[in-house]
């Protein structure tokens, strides 16, 4: 920044000016990454983000995206010093489609969404087309992204990266839809718990899913079919819970009295429309 002062005062403006400040440190110019944070670049440069808001003077609600430039603190390590070891992080858990993508040119990474983001972005990044994008993640077209989503990509062979954030496959936790895997995880992230109800004759799944006070579009995505449509005697049924509900096992079948009984091993569930 030029700052003018008056005509001779400019040696002692400096002196003063230093003094001001004896432990404000260095500070150099960033450009912001593509997908990259504010808590990330903060947490990098050992300061708050909050801090390197007041510092680049970012107003509420400004997003500061990929090609921006920042004041942030210079990192200073020893001639000879080796940086520190990043803290060793739990594996982010990424939920993905069901089919399985194989090219023998590339390789499979993983984006996540931050705010302002769109798919022609993301996509104009990686140097592949928005519909790949689409279907490798199984977006409808005119789904909106969410902030903290996280899409699987598999980048143009020998592109430059090196101003984008993303994660590599060895970074996560893949977690395919439909999987007992997902179902696990889903329990988890809902604290809820699946069981299996089966259905007697005049069984509906509104009826059903009274029972146990679980809304009925709840029980018609879950079950991929209608709230008024018959059940079939014996057919089973699935059923999200909270978790200190129901049986401690695995499923449980529909009474004339409706108390729930043991019915045998857990079926493979049909695909639920609940992702985290």
């Amino acid at each position: 920044y030029t700052v003018r002062v008056p005509m001779g005062t400019g040696t002692a403006a400096a002196a003063n000016l230093a003094k001001g400040r004896p432990n404000a440190p260095a500070l150099e110019r960033y450009v912001v990454r593509f997908g990259e944070t504010l808590d990330q670049i903060a947490t990098a440069r050992k300061l708050t983000a909050a801090k390197l808001i007041e510092l680049n003077g970012i107003g509420p609600g400004e997003v500061v995206r990929g090609g921006a430039v920042l004041l942030v603190p210079k990192l200073d390590t020893p001639a000879g010093a080796l940086p520190a070891a990043p803290a060793v992080a739990p594996k982010l858990t990424v939920v993905v489609p069901a089919d399985v993508f194989v090219y023998p040119d590339r390789k499979r990474v993983f984006y996540r969404v931050v705010v302002g983001d769109t798919l022609r972005e993301i996509s104009a990044q990686f140097k592949v087309p928005t519909d790949d994008v689409r279907r490798w993640n199984n977006l409808d077209p005119v789904a909106r992204l969410i902030e903290g989503m996280t899409l699987q990509v598999f980048p143009a062979p020998g592109a430059d990266f090196s101003r984008v954030v993303f994660l590599a496959e060895g970074d996560v936790r893949v977690v395919a839809i439909g999987s007992d895997e997902f179902f696990a995880y889903l329990e988890t992230q809902r604290g809820q718990r699946r069981i299996t109800v089966v259905a007697h004759a005049g069984d509906t799944l509104e009826g059903i899913g009274k029972k146990y006070e679980v809304p009925v579009k709840t029980m018609e995505r879950i079950n991929r079919k209608g709230r008024s449509e018959a059940l079939k005697p014996g057919e089973t049924v699935v059923v999200y819970v909270p978790g200190g509900a129901g049986l401690a096992g695995g499923p449980v079948a529909s009474t004339a009295h409706g108390a729930p009984t043991p019915n045998g091993p857990l079926p493979t569930p049909p695909v639920p429309d609940l992702l985290p």
